[in-house]
């Protein structure tokens, strides 16, 4: 789950954004034979945006997450994530040609 909201205006092709988010798994362990055991996870974080407003423009994200709930084995430490999500369709060609 995602709540997202855009800030102020960033130069002139970007707005800058900030989101709160959740996220919840759980993983069978189908090796163990004997027993069913599972491995549970949830996450909770925080993350600022810098969202174009034109297109053929990238998405630049930094987000900072935290589990609140694991099993035990699994790490409990921060998350940081750095994340560049280009524009699907800048600079699409189709038969060696570019898009008009």
């Amino acid at each position: 789950v995602e709540r997202e909201w855009r800030g102020p205006r960033v130069g002139g092709s970007y707005d800058l954004g900030g989101a709160l988010f959740m996220s919840a798994s759980r993983r069978w362990d189908l090796a163990s034979y004997t027993t069913l055991a599972s491995r549970d996870v949830a996450v909770l974080g925080a993350g600022v945006r810098l969202l174009p407003t034109r297109i053929a423009r990238a998405t630049l994200r930094l987000d900072v997450s935290m589990p609140v709930g694991a099993t035990s084995g699994l790490s409990h430490r921060p998350i940081v994530s750095f994340t560049l999500t280009p524009w699907l369709e800048h600079e699409r060609h189709r038969d060696g040609r570019p898009n008009p």
